[in-house]
């Protein structure tokens, strides 16, 4: 039987327990949220995209980006931002580690 709050829980589940959801549900969401907005010029998207995959899938299913931009905060101002948004400690610090490995240049 299908249950109506089941599909729910393939977004809710994995951010509630601090996890990110996989590149086809992200870019599913985007896709969605761009389609509300059909005559806007640009778009800025926070957190999106995180790993180079996702910015291939959207090329390839949306259109070309021809500019991004990287906002670099400190880590301090990280642990705020992720805080007022109520996110645990053990959450912030496994998200914390994504940036550094971009910044190194490891996508």
């Amino acid at each position: 039987m299908h249950s109506p709050t089941r599909g729910l829980c393939i977004f809710a589940c994995p951010i509630s327990s601090g996890e990110l959801i996989p590149n086809h549900l992200a870019l599913a969401l985007v896709k969605a949220e761009m389609g509300r907005h059909p005559h806007a010029s640009a778009f800025f998207l926070e957190g999106f995209p995180r790993e180079a995959r996702q910015v291939e899938d959207f090329e390839r299913q949306v259109q070309s980006v021809n500019m991004a931009l990287i906002l670099d905060y400190d880590e301090k101002t990280l642990r705020e931002h992720m805080e007022k948004r109520g996110m645990g400690m053990d959450v912030i610090d496994q998200r914390i580690k994504v940036p550094n490995r971009v910044q190194r240049g490891n996508l």
